[in-house]
Order: structure tokens, then sequence, then C-alpha cells
């Protein structure tokens, strides 16, 4: 199904294929003896319910004895993120009924309405991607409200005055997007939209298996994953390469901690097996997020 490649690029991208630990930890110690560097990496999620997560100390206690805080997009940065609100629009921005004949996307103006509780005119004109985030926060069941491990980190960090660091600036992230065929989006966001159930079975299953810390499941669930394999060159490996050049020189004279979607770890171009081929050592820090609940 289409919108299951969606889902995984917008959660994790959140997760990645795991060949380098069985055990699956989203939190490590990244030291270079010859280079005298010290820095803690978490592999995040940007979609939870903060009801259901509780962020250990250990984490917390490693980002304050941290000089700064490297993410992949600055959210503190507000020239930024307002030089990314013009590529949130689609090009062109009546490409929903382009792509959608008039039974679709009369199917979309309902289930938007019924879903999200406004018009889809006001929707529209966003990116395939973006509208899609909407409607995977308000599948997701939680008690409270939804939640993202990066901006809690984020915002702990500013509390402390920590130095806060893009890798890469947020409408980079979002135009990335115009490398993936606008049709295939469009067809991922109508099944998203209109097969309820199974994508929120999907977000469900994910985020249980980042809290849990299974590694096990962790495996299986991505080992399911086919239709996303084809994209991690574009959405992971591309990005992992750029960044572990960058890393080694933000280490330099400052104590550091990396929070990016816990995918960018694992695999062959994962970040954790690119550090290590620069004479890294990863450390395994077990963390758990609390209690998963059984939805």
């Amino acid at each position: 199904m289409r919108f299951l490649f969606l889902l995984r690029v917008l959660l994790c991208i959140c997760f990645g294929l795991l060949s380098f630990s069985t055990a699956a930890n989203v939190f490590f110690k990244v030291t270079h003896e010859q280079r005298d560097q010290t820095a803690y990496v978490l592999g995040t999620m940007h979609l939870l319910c903060k009801d259901s997560f509780v962020m250990p100390d250990t984490v917390y206690q490693a980002l304050a004895n941290s000089e700064q805080l490297i993410v992949e997009v600055n959210l503190t940065d507000d020239a930024e993120l307002e030089a990314a609100q013009s590529a949130m629009f689609q090009q062109p921005r009546n490409y929903l009924q382009r792509y959608l004949n008039s039974e679709q996307y009369s199917q979309l103006e309902h289930q938007t309405q019924r879903q999200l509780g406004r018009p889809l005119s006001s929707l529209a004109p966003l990116r395939p991607l973006i509208i899609s985030s909407l409607f995977l926060a308000d599948y997701l069941p939680c008690e409270s409200e939804t939640f993202s491990v990066d901006e809690a980190i984020i915002e702990h960090a500013v509390s402390k005055d920590t130095l806060v660091i893009g890798l890469e600036s947020a409408k980079w992230q979002l135009e990335l997007f115009d490398q993936v065929d606008l049709s295939e989006q469009v067809s991922a966001l109508y099944e998203l939209v209109t097969e309820k159930e199974v994508a929120q079975h999907e977000l469900i299953s994910m985020a249980d298996t980042y809290l849990s810390g299974n590694g096990k499941k962790l495996h299986e669930v991505m080992l399911a994953q086919d239709d996303f394999i084809g994209a991690s060159a574009l959405f992971l490996d591309q990005r992992n390469q750029t960044w572990v050049q960058k890393l080694p020189q933000l280490f330099v004279g400052k104590r550091s901690f990396v929070a990016v979607g816990a995918g960018h770890l694992y695999g062959d171009q994962g970040l954790l097996s690119l550090l290590i081929a620069q004479g890294y050592e990863i450390t395994p820090i077990p963390v758990s997020f609390g209690a998963v609940e059984s939805h």
C-alpha cells in the first residue's frame, strides 16, 4: 500500500533497517580516543502520545553534560522556519484536483471535514506530507496530546541555554519530496485517509515498538516494510553521508548531544556504522521510555 511508504517516511523518517545490533538500542555514547571527542546520540520518533512517554533521566543528564545539541532542523531559528513557509505549499496548488477524480476528491473532502473538523479547501494547497501529518496526529489514540521527542529535547536544551545546531534546513527537508513523483504522494495520501483503520494500526504498532525498546520486534517491523526500502537512499542514506561529514567537525572541542530520527542510526549506511568507520567507538546506553499500553 502506498500510504505505508508515506507513513514510514513521516515517522522516522523514524526507523531504519536494523543490521547493527539485535538489541536495537536508541541511545548511545560515542567516543573517539585519538580525537578526544565525546558525544551522545539519541534516535527519536516524531509522533507519540505524551501520556505514554517518559523521558529517562539518563537522557536528560547526558544533555545537561553537553555543550551543544545537534538536531536535524533547528526549530529555535525563527528566520529559518520563516524561510520554509513557502516550501510548505505544493506546486501547482490545485494538484489534488489534478490527480484525484471527482469521486475521490469528494471523499477526501468528506473525510477531512469529518476527521479534522475543517474544510479541505483550507488544506488543499499544502504538500501531501503536511496534510498526511495532520491525519496521523488525529489517528494516534492519545488521552492528552501528541508529542515529538525531538521537540522535547530542543525545549529542554533551550531552557538550559544549550546551543542548538541544525544539520539541515526545514526548507531543504520539505523540498526533498520534490524528488518523489507527485501522483504517488497523492495516492499515498488518499489511501492514508480512506483506509484509516489500517493506517492507525500501523501507526500504533510503530509507536509501541519504539517505546518498548524490543529490538527483535523492531527488526521484524522493518523487515516487513519492503515498500520503503527503495526510498531509503533518498531519505536516509544520502543524508547520513552528509551528516557524518559534518558531525566530527562539530564535535571538535565541545561535548555534544545528537538527536535525529531513529531510522538514521541503523544499517550499513546508518550513522552508527558510518561513525564506526571513522574510528568512533559506540557504546549502547539502555533506556526505557515508560510503560507501553495495549491499544
